[in-house]
């Protein structure tokens, strides 16, 4: 009986390990599931504040654009007024003035050969452009009477407030345009990662293995500003786990070692009295004679 109870209490735990590695696979797939849930929402947090910021600015453009023709100069001292700033080019491209004093280095440039000047003029609408030279910026473009109010965002200024919460610090980040042009990206994404994230990818939220990066969550989300139609990607790498479930498992396997070893300690296999060694040499002799015979039909009586 003893050894049937080892053997069944050695089942036992073999089939509570069992279920416990599964128990353990179906935690972190949950917690991976999860983990990638929290980053779609923050990617879709992020891009829908791109793009409330951006279409706040086009807004408050066109609200101011009807005394802007009258600016000349720019000020040497921020307004008292909180105004949007921006920067005022005349109908043959001459950016004449500016409201605030950052803008100064704008003043006198001419801006008639520029996108961001001439499709809002011929469309008579608010445009917006990705000026790629030197510092990144986008250019909020709003047409007026006699010329164009222009207002430039710094890509950095995106990131650091909307991209960064998202991505987190070790995460990285692309933001594509509807052609696929690249608006913005982390520096350690190189044109194999690019290519590896499908710049027309339709999958919001997954998991890729992605080219010196390893494994890592995807997700993406759209941001959409009048006719313009961008993505941004936002790429977090799966932190590997020290796999807490090998600390049980270990336990549960030399606690079935434990069991089968006692088992086997408690139930020896037999023995001869020769084998043990308690038979000296001439016992086999002695023990096969007897001291006297008993006959048939006798009664006799021991002591």
């Amino acid at each position: 009986w003893n050894r049937l109870w080892s053997i069944i209490a050695i089942v036992f735990l073999l089939a509570a390990a069992v279920l416990s590695y599964f128990f353990w696979q179906s935690q972190q797939a949950q917690s991976r599931q999860q983990a990638l849930d929290t980053q779609f929402v923050k990617t879709r947090y992020a891009s829908s504040q791109i793009e409330g910021h951006i279409i706040n600015i086009r807004d408050g453009l066109q609200a101011q654009r009807n005394g802007a023709s009258s600016l000349q100069g720019c000020p040497d001292q921020e307004p008292a007024s909180e105004k949007l700033p921006f920067a005022y080019a005349n109908a043959q491209g001459g950016i004449v003035g500016c409201s605030v004093p950052e803008y100064k280095d704008y003043a006198g440039l001419n801006v008639k050969d520029k996108d961001y000047f001439k499709i809002p003029r011929a469309r008579k609408e608010p445009y917006i452009a990705v000026v790629r030279q030197g510092s990144p910026e986008i250019v909020v473009a709003v047409p007026s009477t006699s010329g164009v109010l222009l207002h430039f965002i710094n890509l950095a200024e995106l990131y650091n407030l909307y991209i960064l919460p998202a991505a987190q610090q070790q995460g990285e980040y692309v933001l594509l345009d509807d052609r696929g042009n690249i608006i913005t990206q982390s520096p350690e994404l190189d044109e194999d990662a690019l290519s590896s994230i499908g710049r027309k990818s339709e999958v919001p939220a997954t998991v890729r293995e992605i080219p010196k990066l390893g494994t890592v969550f995807l997700t993406s989300a759209d941001i959409l500003i009048g006719q313009e139609h961008w993505k941004l990607y936002v790429l977090s790498p799966i932190t590997k786990r020290f796999p807490w479930f090998w600390v049980p498992l270990g336990l549960l396997l030399a606690s079935i070692l434990l069991l089968a070893g006692m088992a086997l300690s408690r139930h020896p296999r037999p023995r001869t009295l020769k084998q043990l060694g308690l038979l000296p040499r001439g016992e086999k002799a002695l023990l096969s004679t007897a001291d006297f015979t008993l006959d048939p039909g006798k009664t006799y009586l021991l002591k």
